[in-house]
């Protein structure tokens, strides 16, 4: 994406560092991997964009209120 960032904006270098930090991120299925294993989330979805250049990540939390429930006296 660099060289579309620099012919957009002229300043390729301000978009160089962005092909390794999107290396480095868990992505696609790695990344919801990562979601299920906390324990956090259901109903877990995954959609790619841009022919898989970003995606959306889509979880439902637990709610607590439901799971704790309050005694009163």
């Amino acid at each position: 994406m660099p060289w579309l960032g620099g012919a957009l904006t002229g300043q390729r270098s301000a978009y160089e560092y962005l092909p390794r930090t999107a290396a480095s991120f868990p992505s696609g299925d790695r990344f919801l991997s990562l979601m299920k294993e906390t324990s956090a989330f259901s109903e877990l979805k995954l959609r790619p964009l841009t022919f898989g250049t970003a995606y959306v990540y889509v979880g439902r939390t637990h709610s607590t209120a439901e799971a704790t429930p309050v005694a009163r006296e």
